[in-house]
């Protein structure tokens, strides 16, 4: 056979899907690509921010409110500042504090190691686990507006976790600006957990988590 029949036939074959399903399939391949290297879902690449976050019950009323700094996925500070309750997280040590200046107390105990290993790999499980995706295209502020549904895969103690998303990403930077949460699913829960999360991403280059000395 000529070898540029195979190809050939593939394209024929493609062009031959229906409207619908080559969108639904582009679209797909599109919110998969976010999780590459450098997109705008992979946390190794995101640059010092903070997140502001707010959480709602069921019925729609505000549970809380979180603010976090992350200089790196490993270099971090989160907290609810009305609680009085911050953890910093350098590599596996771990602070807590009442503010997000501190002081800081350092925990007995440390986080596991590989946690950066265990970030990638979950990651590579939300993008295994794409469904029900939706490419809106610019919204009115003229943010890419993305839908997805993922979850990541039962580990060695079987938990798991996973929500229906919205995610806005400004076109010129590539990076998330605003993400909402809905639909939980997790090994905890039975069924889907209720409530809605809001986080609004706040770049700065010059966050740094510093452990005290």
């Amino acid at each position: 056979m000529h070898p540029a029949l195979p190809a050939a036939i593939l394209a024929a074959a493609l062009a031959a899907l229906p409207p619908a399903i080559a969108a639904a399939d582009a679209c797909r391949d599109e919110i998969a690509a976010l999780y590459d290297a450098g997109g705008a879902l992979d946390p190794f690449a995101r640059p010092p921010h903070r997140q502001h976050v707010r959480e709602f019950g069921a019925d729609g009323a505000e549970l809380r409110v979180g603010l976090n700094l992350f200089e790196t996925p490993l270099r971090t500070i989160a907290g609810i500042p009305a609680e009085s309750q911050f953890t910093m997280a350098v590599e596996s040590d771990l602070w807590n504090g009442p503010s997000i200046e501190g002081p800081w107390q350092k925990l007995d105990f440390q986080a596991p190691e590989g946690r950066g290993d265990a970030m990638r790999a979950s990651m590579e499980e939300e993008r295994a686990n794409l469904t029900d995706t939706e490419c809106h295209g610019p919204d009115a502020d003229g943010l890419l507006h993305y839908t997805y549904r993922t979850r990541t895969d039962p580990d060695s103690n079987d938990v798991f976790y996973g929500a229906l998303s919205d995610l806005w990403i400004d076109p010129e930077t590539g990076q998330a600006m605003r993400m909402e949460k809905t639909e939980f699913v997790n090994s905890w829960t039975e069924g889907i957990a209720p409530g809605r999360q809001e986080i609004t991403f706040e770049y700065d280059g010059n966050i740094r988590v510093t452990p005290p000395e």
